[in-house]
């Protein structure tokens, strides 16, 4: 009977505490900070404007910027924009609400959802280091500039879905998907380095142009462990892939498992690249020539040396801001778009653990009282 009691108060304090338990680990709501239409700005402390410039004034930690002005530049001072503790829906780092905007030099980490989202077209975001998010760069609109920027241990590195969107300099490191596009056309991916990503490249369709990139241990696979691949398809999708490479001379990426995959290759002509192309296999479906499970895009003319990005140049036609900000119109939002949700509570990895905990004595004391009772009705 005293041990029947002792159970049942043991899980009446559970019960109990584990409100509070859940309070001292769920997210807090993050702090917003809104640059308007019209140039003012929502936390001056935070952001301090000259002209057209914006910059942070240090660190923000559990923070989220929204950009609703044109013709700005977002500068992050190298400061470190960090997301909150535990999950918020919807949350992003940066977003986008604006046309004409530049966003450079900030230090994002660990936003559950989005560390730089474009919802409208033409901005330019560039020489950002951004870890440990969903999708570190997601782009829901046309005429972009992404360059110079780290992107490294994130589930999605830069997610596009829009057009006219050039992607060069980056450097792309340890991330679940290097580049994801979908439904899109004409993005340019130059001078960039893959490295030991999962998948450097899924798209479902071929729309883009890739050449003159690093790719850097990005062909492995290693028995039921850890691999890395360069493409991926969705199954059952007709997808055609263009060629990998921007013709000869100019050539295409430069691989470093080339040599040794490819022992008998020459190079052509003093030109730097190799006479046997690089062949990608990736799972999924294509309309062209199907080999077993596998289906293939090629580099015709594979680089024999690296390319350093530091140096690559485009011409390309980068948006300048222009003097002063200007108001935001109020075109309708891409369906793809992102709504902050700050009251949304989050539930971490301690608070599931106890409420496995509080099931499991439950469950526990239940069937102990059940066996007592049937062992001895009459103390039960």
């Amino acid at each position: 009977m005293k041990l029947n009691k002792c159970l049942v108060l043991l899980f009446i304090t559970f019960i109990l505490f584990s409100p509070i338990a859940i309070s001292a680990v769920k997210s807090e709501s993050p702090h917003f900070i809104v640059i308007y239409g019209d140039g003012s700005v929502s936390d001056t402390s935070a952001i301090q404007r000259t002209g057209n410039i914006y910059s942070l004034t240090g660190d923000l930690p559990n923070s989220s910027i929204i950009v609703e002005c044109n013709n700005i530049i977002l500068d992050g001072k190298g400061y470190i924009l960090q997301g909150p503790t535990g999950w918020v829906s919807g949350l992003c780092a940066i977003n986008l609400t604006c046309t004409n905007t530049t966003v450079q030099n900030f230090n994002i980490i660990g936003f559950w959802e989005v560390g730089i989202l474009g919802n409208y077209n033409g901005n330019t975001i560039c020489n950002n280091n951004i870890t440990k998010t969903d999708r570190a760069i997601s782009i829901y609109a046309s005429d972009y500039n992404i360059t110079g920027n780290y992107v490294a241990d994130n589930d999605n590195a830069i997610r596009i879905v829009g057009s006219n969107v050039n992607i060069y300099g980056n450097l792309i490191v340890d991330n679940d998907n290097g580049f994801f596009f979908t439904n899109s056309t004409t993005i340019l991916v130059v001078a960039n380095e893959f490295e030991s990503n999962i998948i450097a490249v899924s798209t479902d369709y071929g729309g883009f142009g890739l050449y003159h990139n690093n790719f850097i241990t990005q062909s492995i696979r290693v028995g039921d462990g850890w691999s890395a691949m360069v493409l991926s398809t969705g199954l059952e999708v007709n997808v055609t892939i263009p060629p990998w490479d921007d013709g000869y001379p100019s050539g295409g990426n430069y691989w470093s498992d080339y040599s040794s995959r490819y022992p008998n290759a020459s190079e052509i002509d003093n030109s730097g690249i190799g006479d046997t192309a690089y062949v990608i296999g990736f799972e999924g479906s294509i309309n062209s020539t199907t080999i077993g499970y596998f289906v293939k895009a090629v580099d015709r003319y594979p680089l024999l040396f690296p390319v350093n990005i530091t140096e690559a140049t485009l011409e390309l036609p980068l948006l300048t801001p222009n003097a002063s900000p200007s108001p935001s119109p109020s075109p309708t939002l891409p369906t793809a778009s992102l709504t902050p949700s700050p009251s949304t509570t989050s539930f971490s990895s301690e608070i599931i653990l106890l409420f496995f905990i509080v099931a499991l004595i439950g469950l526990v004391l239940m069937l102990y009282l059940k066996k007592k009772h049937r062992e001895d009705p009459q103390n039960t």
